[in-house]
């Protein structure tokens, strides 16, 4: 929104999809680097949460190895 009402010269979007820029009329001038995800969990938790995590770890595992990006409704309650 910035850019549109005159409050930035230009943004930086962190998605590879471009959605953003291309909902606010805007473009793409540069990349600025390469962004991953990473899944990390302090060692007390892994002990006393380890199911839990490792669900987690088997319902991302499809999506990750397939390289896709998407609204996942199976994977809505993840953080719960």
């Amino acid at each position: 929104m910035g850019p549109i009402v005159g409050l930035a010269d230009a943004i930086v979007d962190i998605t590879s999809s471009g959605q953003t820029l291309a909902e606010n009329g805007l473009v793409p001038i540069a990349t600025l680097g390469a962004a991953t995800a990473r899944l990390i969990a302090n060692p007390i938790s892994y002990k006393m949460h380890f199911s839990r995590i490792i669900e987690v770890v088997r319902r991302l595992e499809p999506i990750v190895l397939k390289g896709e990006e998407r609204d996942d409704p199976d994977l809505a309650d993840l953080g719960r």
